[in-house]
């Protein structure tokens, strides 16, 4: 149980499973990323953020510090090829060809565009072309399903299927 600012949340159970992918929604200010941080904090064995006040101290133990956090407004760098920063640091060699399939397969999966718009000229153009602002050209669905691809889905090491 834990409040920061109006948000009260009371947990009763929580069971993650390794592997499994949930989602968590709610309305603003609902508690969703305070969530988020104190389950990082307990993962990297930190103590709770100082903003969120701990109202009933439980124990508990999570096997794994391996959680991403796929935030509202995810970070766009500017001036890039889209590609190269999807890909990075999960590239590993993987030809540029094949990379843009694997994306281009998820994005269809994801419905990057709506009512399956999806098309490779369309990712072709958003993806190998230089920009000085590719994010500025989605829509903020577009923005989360694109963090969703690079932070989770293109990783080699650990990416639950879809």
């Amino acid at each position: 149980e834990y409040t920061r600012a109006e948000a009260n949340v009371k947990i009763q159970d929580l069971s993650l499973r390794h592997g499994e992918v949930l989602a968590v929604t709610g309305a603003n200010g609902s508690g969703k990323s305070s969530l988020f941080a104190l389950l990082q904090a307990c993962g990297r064995g930190t103590g709770a953020p100082p903003s969120l006040l701990v109202l009933r101290a439980v124990h508990f133990f999570l096997s794994s510090s391996e959680m991403i956090h796929v935030t509202q407004r995810p970070y766009c760098p500017l001036h890039v090829r889209p590609i190269v920063w999807l890909s990075h640091p999960w590239r590993r060699g993987e030809e540029e060809e094949s990379l843009f399939a694997r994306i281009l397969e998820l994005a269809v999966r994801l419905n990057f565009f709506p009512n399956g718009q999806t098309t490779a000229d369309t990712m072709r153009e958003l993806l190998l072309r230089e920009q000085e602002d590719f994010c500025s050209s989605l829509s903020g669905g577009q923005m989360i399903k694109m963090e969703i691809i690079r932070s989770i889905l293109l990783r080699r090491d650990s990416c639950p299927p879809i």
